[in-house]
C-alpha cells in the first residue's frame, strides 16, 4: 500500500502532458500511436513524454520519498533472509 501511495504520488505531481501520456500508456494499456492520435502528437513525442515521465518519477520518489523506499527494501530483504 505505501508502495503504491508514493508512485501515486509522483504520478500526481507530473506536468499534465506527461501525466495522461504516462496514465493512457501504463493504466489503459494503449500503444504510443494510439496514444498520438488521442492527443494529436507524433508516436515520437508519446515516446518522449512517457520517457521523461519515467525520469520524474524516479527523481521525485527519490527526492521525496527515501525513507519509504529504505523502509520497503528493508522489509524486502528480510523477508528472504
Amino acid at each position: 500500500k505505501e508502495l503504491q501511495y508514493v508512485l501515486q504520488d509522483a504520478v500526481d505531481h507530473l506536468p499534465p502532458q506527461l501525466n495522461r501520456s504516462f496514465l493512457l500508456s501504463r493504466q489503459a494499456g494503449m500503444s504510443h500511436a494510439e496514444i498520438a492520435r488521442q492527443m494529436n502528437l507524433s508516436p515520437l513525442t508519446v515516446k518522449s513524454h512517457i520517457a521523461r515521465a519515467l525520469n520524474f518519477i524516479r527523481a521525485y520518489v527519490e527526492e521525496h520519498h527515501a525513507q519509504v523506499l529504505s523502509l520497503l527494501l528493508c522489509m524486502i530483504v528480510k523477508k528472504f533472509f
